[in-house]
């Protein structure tokens, strides 16, 4: 909007990956007031982020201040298409990270201590369901137990609704909203206008209204409203004040002022609404809805549109200048150190930014003192005893690019002699800077000899390069375009070596200058490196490459080495290594010479691959793809060291290979025991096609592959897929292994569950008697392999209405599991479930109940709420449960089912797609 600050265009996102706020809103008039809230539309071009196959939601995308936002568009009111909607855009937007559930709402109106009024905003501490539970005689008790209520929000939104609770938190939001609120008013489309105090009035709340269909004016009620001190004739229009409590979700519309007031004081809850609780398990969510009515019989639509103008006016985060990429942990740190906002113990302090040429060490010391300046200190004065006088008040001083520590201190041979005093305060220009209790100093060097004769070791920060994502956000800030890929700037930034000067050049598109700025800022700490070290500045590479000069040489190489150290020019690090730029080798013309010597170096360290040697091969094989990486005409010259480098690298490699391809086999089963198909199909695909490729399409381990590639299509009710390869296994088991050899007999198994899933029992039947039997005779007749294949073989009776055989099954592997395995086992609760089925086909309903409620409380307490077990078994039961008339227990156990499998296993899943018709179809049957 026009007359919000904001900083300049953000970059648009690379994916829908980016998106970290999602925005549910269940009206076209909260979606509008919303969108009118945003600082830019990424829709507007024409190009949509789209959505995963399947997602039924219409999203609109853009920026909100400095955050992606997607708003996600209902298609109605209600719990449930908010549960839908929250799951499908989850799938669709998997990084959100806080969910906003913005519209309007109807409120209770509060006492004289906390008067509530239609605009006000109410924000959410937690989320009531209060029209979930049962009817018994008569009598409706809403489930609130531990396991049946919704969550309370996450530890980190409990801290920030707590600073807005503050009296200053509030003041500061009151003041914001309003300013934010003011700007959507002044759009005549969104027809936000404050409809007037006259017609915002409260009933008792047994004074009924009598005709829903018109409102209170043209119905003539003649109630006598309640008096508000708020609304009184004689004050201005009433500010939308904001208001935190416990909101009450429902999927009912609450149209009765006697209903209102008891729940309300029943649960303590402040408004009513009918989304929040359908997206509170999504994703960590808060609830931000501007009041439109009273929730009484007088409620009508005159406050809507004004009322979601004030909830979207709350979404609006503080704005935020971004011309400066913030390297955040280097502030913090300065902060803390020098004394800012709640360290206000650390006056006197002395801080040393020390760092390479072009690393932006002047930038944050900017930033600093500009945020210091705002928040804390007087003008400065460079007078040093003005400064040191007490009642001066707080200051900071900068010394910016104290690159030469003689200049600012005494030689280490002069301190010997004057061992009295902070070094600072003797030299040439220390006598003029200031030393008292209620001032702070920063200093910048490039020369870490500085920072150590400057300030104490504990003050002491190295400004090492950029990361990946902070030179990611320098570089988009700076660049027009904005279709710029992640890999683009992740390449840039790492040939630019992560230096934020040479990437600021850069990104404004000044190719010719970016070499002269940073080897201006190079050259600099050169000279100044030449004055002090001759030897730094030439001889440093042969010295190390052939060290022939003695104790002296060596002493001299030393101190040489520490100036260059000092001045971020090389790196020391572990293991006696040292770093050189690469940037500078480049500029001296050394970059061929140091790759053959490189090159040898890696080569002779690199040893041949086996599995004692694994981890010395791990650690050098970024290094050797490096040196292999290097071209010119020296480098070619080096090809006996090369060769025998490739060879070394392409036996650890067959070695690793194998390693990895059975770790990922391991890591992908994880992922399919805990229902996510996606990632352990993605994973098995990689480890079947790598085993073909090394192995060999028969070998044992290429099959067990192709088998647990099978069994994930096979969980998604991917039945052909699933088929064709589970083929392939038993074949070829059958060629290699035998006939009766325990994978050939699983693999058959496998099969013979994927016929019975698609209906085809005697083709199942067929196989599921070949392996009963074989099993029973190889494995024994209480194998754990021998009593699956009997509960499959069945569940084929059952499915052909073959009962008796099937109960008879069931009855031995039920009472051989609990047995061998325990009662609560999955296996001893899966056969219970079998069981049960066996009862309700037959119309049994009791014994149905009696074992299905049993599984189902097992299975909670044993694989989770969410396991697909345990929702199969809520399933069951929300089905024997309708079937003999507990109807409304059967829809609220079906609603919960549908939830958790849109969330667990996915929208087009064929268990979650039948458990959507059922309850559409008893929702249906109940409004009838």
């Amino acid at each position: 909007m026009a007359s919000r600050a904001t900083s300049n265009r953000s970059p648009r996102s690379a994916s829908r990956n980016d998106f970290h706020v999602a925005v549910l809103c269940a009206l076209p008039l909260e979606a509008d007031a919303v969108e009118a809230v945003f600082d830019q539309h990424w829709d507007d071009g024409g190009l949509s982020f789209n959505k995963t196959p399947g997602d039924p939601n219409l999203y609109s995308t853009g920026v909100i201040g400095r955050h992606n936002v997607v708003l996600a568009h209902m298609p109605g009111i209600g719990v449930a298409n908010a549960a839908s909607v929250a799951s499908a855009c989850k799938t669709s937007y998997p990084n959100i990270r806080l969910g906003l559930v913005v519209g309007i709402c109807g409120i209770v109106p509060g006492d004289g201590s906390d008067e509530r009024v239609l605009g006000d905003i109410v924000i959410s501490d937690g989320v009531v369901q209060y029209d979930f539970g049962r009817h018994i005689d008569g009598h409706f008790m809403r489930k609130n137990t531990l396991l049946e209520s919704l969550g309370r929000p996450l530890s980190e939104i409990r801290s920030i609704l707590a600073k807005f609770r503050g009296i200053r938190g509030r003041a500061q939001l009151a003041k914001r909203t309003s300013s934010y609120l003011s700007d959507i008013r002044a759009t005549p489309q969104l027809g936000a206008t404050y409809p007037g105090k006259a017609l915002d009035r409260l009933f008792e709340p047994d004074f009924k209204h009598m005709d829903e269909h018109k409102i209170c004016d043209d119905l003539g009620c003649s109630g006598i409203p309640v008096p508000r001190k708020r609304l009184l004739p004689e004050l201005d229009e009433p500010a939308p004040s904001i208001h935190f409590g416990l909101i009450a979700s429902g999927s009912t519309v609450m149209k009765s002022g006697r209903d209102r007031d008891r729940i309300a004081k029943e649960e303590d809850v402040v408004v009513f609404e009918m989304e929040g609780a359908g997206a509170w398990d999504s994703f960590p969510c808060v609830v931000i809805k501007g009041a439109c009515d009273y929730a009484d019989s007088h409620k009508n639509k005159v406050w809507q549109r004004y009322a979601a103008a004030a909830a979207a006016a709350f979404v609006v985060p503080y704005p935020k200048n971004e011309n400066f990429v913030p390297r955040v942990s280097y502030l913090e740190t300065l902060m803390s150190q020098l004394g800012l906002g709640t360290h206000a113990d650390k006056l006197g302090s002395r801080v040393a930014l020390y760092g390479l040429g072009g690393i932006r060490k002047t930038q944050i010391a900017l930033s600093y003192s500009y945020t210091s300046i705002a928040q804390e200190s007087e003008t400065l004065s460079l007078v040093k005893s003005w400064l040191e006088q007490t009642d001066r008040g707080r200051w900071l001083m900068v010394i910016d690019n104290a690159d030469d520590t003689e200049l600012f201190a005494l030689s280490q041979k002069d301190e010997l002699i004057h061992m009295s005093g902070p070094a600072i305060g003797r030299g040439k220009l220390g006598r003029f800077v200031p030393s008292c209790r209620h001032g702070s100093i920063l200093i910048t060097s490039r020369n870490k000899q500085t920072a150590v004769r400057l300030a104490p070791a504990k003050h002491r920060i190295e400004v090492a390069k950029m990361t990946d994502a902070e030179a990611m956000r320098l570089i988009r800030s700076t660049m027009e375009d904005d279709d710029i890929t992640v890999g683009t700037t992740e390449r840039l930034a790492s040939r630019l070596e992560h230096l934020p000067l040479a990437l600021l050049f850069e990104g404004f598109g000044r190719d010719s200058e970016t070499s002269h700025a940073v080897t201006a800022t190079w050259i600099i700490s050169f000279e100044q490196i030449e004055k002090q070290h001759p030897l730094a500045s030439s001889s440093i590479p042969k010295s190390f490459l052939d060290n022939q000069q003695g104790q002296s040489g060596l002493e001299a190489v030393t101190k040489a080495l520490g100036t260059l150290i000092a001045f971020s020019f090389v790196l020391n690090r572990k293991n006696d290594t040292v770093d050189m730029h690469r940037l500078w080798l480049a500029t001296k013309g050394a970059t061929d010479n140091f790759a053959v010597a490189a090159l040898k170096v890696v080569s002779n360290a690199f040893l041949w691959g086996r599995f004692e040697t694994r981890d010395i091969c791990l650690q050098y094989l970024p290094h050797a793809y490096a040196v292999l990486a290097a071209h010119g005409k020296e480098v070619e010259a080096a090809n006996l060291h090369r060769a025998s480098l490739l060879h070394n690298i392409s036996a650890y490699l067959s070695q690793a290979v194998r390693i990895l391809a059975q770790a990922m086999g391991n890591l992908a089963a994880t992922y399919r025991n805990q229902g996510r198909w996606e990632e352990a199909e993605a994973l098995e695909v990689q480890v079947m096609e790598t085993r073909k490729t090394k192995l060999g399409a028969d070998h044992p381990d290429t099959l067990t592959s192709m088998a647990n590639l099978a069994s994930t299509f096979w969980s998604q009710g991917r039945w052909e897929e699933a088929e064709t390869l589970f083929v392939q296994v038993m074949e070829t088991s059958k060629t290699k292994l035998g006939a009766d050899h325990p994978d050939t007999l699983t693999s058959m198994a496998n099969l013979a569950s994927t016929f019975w899933n698609q209906g085809r029992w005697e083709e199942a039947e067929t196989l599921g008697v070949q392996v009963m039997e074989t099993r029973k005779t190889k494995l024994g007749a209480d194998h754990p392999d021998t009593l699956t294949s009997m509960a499959n073989l069945a569940s084929t009776y059952r499915n052909q209405g073959r009962w008796e055989e099937a109960e008879t099954l069931f009855v031995q592997v039920i009472e051989t599991r609990k047995t061998k395995l325990g009662a609560d086992h999955p296996d001893t609760l899966t056969s219970m479930a079998n069981l049960a089925s066996t009862y309700r086909d037959q119309g049994r309903w009791e014994e149905a109940e009696t074992l299905e409620v049993q599984v189902m409380e097992t299975s909670k307490t044993k694989l989770g709420a969410d396991h697909p077990s345990t929702l199969t078994s809520m399933n069951n039961l929300a089905h024997t449960w309708q079937r003999i008339g507990m109807v409304l227990e059967a829809t609220q156990l079906m609603r919960e089912c549908v939830r958790l499998s849109q969330r667990k296993l996915g929208l087009n899943h064929s268990h979650t797609k039948a458990s959507v018709s059922t309850l559409d179809d008893w929702v249906s049957q109940l409004q009838i």
